[in-house]
Parts: C-alpha cells; structure tokens; sequence
C-alpha cells in the first residue's frame, strides 16, 4: 500500500509521541488522551485542552522561537548552499535585530489587522522579553557576544510569543 510522506511522518511522530507521552507518566507527569490525529499540524500542537491565554509570555516566545527558526530554515534551505552559509544566513535572520525590526514592521502593518487579544499577547511577550534587566543595551545571552538592545530584545520576544499564540490558537492564519 502507498503511504505518502506526509502519512510516513505524521506515523514517525506518533511513535515518537507515545514513547513520550509513557516516559512522562513514568516521571509522574500528566499525559493527556489524545485521538489519532489527521495531519501533521494536529500533531505538532499542544493538546486541545489547553488554554494559551493561561501560559506566560516567556513559555509563547519560547514556542514562536522555534516556530519562526523553522519557517526561516525552510524557506532558505533552496537553492543548495553549504552547511556553513545556509547557518549564517538562518543566524542573520533569526537575531534580535532583524526580528526586531520584523515587529516593527507588522506592528506598523495596515494590512494584517492585529486584534486586542494578540496585541495583549504581544505585550506579555515584550514584558517577559529581557528579565529584569534595565534599559539600554546589555551583553548576549550567555555574557559574551555582542551587544544587544534590550528594546530590540523586547520586540524579539513580543514577536516570538505572537507566532507562538497564533500557532497554539489560529491555525488557519
């Protein structure tokens, strides 16, 4: 029988699922039922029952992170390039300023009609942007590195935690 790709994966990460979700039971974590899932989008979203207005702006950026690194790994990986220029221009997409300036943009955006609810979203992300760690400009993440905006951080993270909301909860859009 054929099974397409898009079958083939979604059955992979089924599989995947079910160890997971038995080594989170073995932990003492709650593990959710879930029907069989009809495409690969269904699977990759956070269980139904669960409520993305109810989860902190840092825990929306981290979802939006990943999601926006995918987007951007995809949308570069043609034409071919070598492993180490098609990181550099992932990495040259994916800093804060570039996603900072990106927010800017679709904040500014007439077109794309950001509602009160998203623009809440958007807000809760740009307070849980930094920490707490003052105005100005501080050093990367880890100490080293170059510098960074905090205000550009801010604006990273209120995009991330938007693509994570709308991801948890629009589907379509």
């Amino acid at each position: 029988a054929y099974i397409s790709n898009l079958e083939r994966c979604s059955e992979i990460l089924e599989w995947i699922r079910g160890h997971l979700d038995a080594k989170d039971s073995e932990l003492g974590e709650s593990v959710l039922p879930r029907a069989k899932v009809n495409c690969l989008t269904e699977l990759l979203l956070p269980h139904s029952d669960r409520d993305a207005d109810r989860i902190t702006g840092v825990q929306l950026a981290y979802l939006g992170d990943v999601i926006f690194d995918l987007f951007v790994r995809a949308r570069y990986i043609w034409p071919n390039k070598r492993g180490p220029d098609l990181h550099n221009k992932v990495v040259s997409v994916c800093r804060t300023e570039m996603q900072s300036r990106l927010f800017k943009k679709l904040v500014e955006s007439d077109s794309l009609q950001i509602n009160l609810r998203e623009k809440s979203v958007m807000t809760r992300g740009r307070n849980a942007g930094c920490g707490n760690q003052g105005r100005g400009k501080r050093r990367g993440r880890r100490g080293g590195g170059p510098v960074v905006d905090v205000g550009a951080m801010q604006d990273s993270a209120s995009l991330e935690a938007f693509l994570g909301y709308l991801f948890m909860t629009d589907r379509g859009r």
